[in-house]
């Protein structure tokens, strides 16, 4: 990772990629990329997740299978919060 990625990221010019993340956690020697997280705050369980696709970065269809996979992950992490109509 480059000094000016990471200057970029710092200043909020750039967000964090998955495989940075990566690189950051063991750059810092933390285990797992979960750690470099905050803790979620009770009002966010209670909310559920929420997750926002860019639709640049994918073709129609790519964004469809990303969504439904992303869907379906959340779903079983958060039963609770999955409507009547995706189960």
């Amino acid at each position: 990772m480059t000094r000016v990625t990471v200057a970029n990221i710092e200043s909020g010019q750039q967000s964090v990629l998955l495989h940075q993340a990566y690189i950051l956690a063991a750059a810092l020697g933390i285990v797992t990329v979960a750690d470099l997280l905050p803790p979620l705050r009770e009002s966010s369980l209670e909310e559920g997740p929420k997750v926002t696709l860019s639709k640049q970065t994918f073709a129609e269809q790519e964004g469809a299978q990303v969504a439904e996979l992303v869907s379906n992950v959340l779903g079983a992490l958060f039963p609770s919060q999955r409507s009547d109509r995706d189960r």
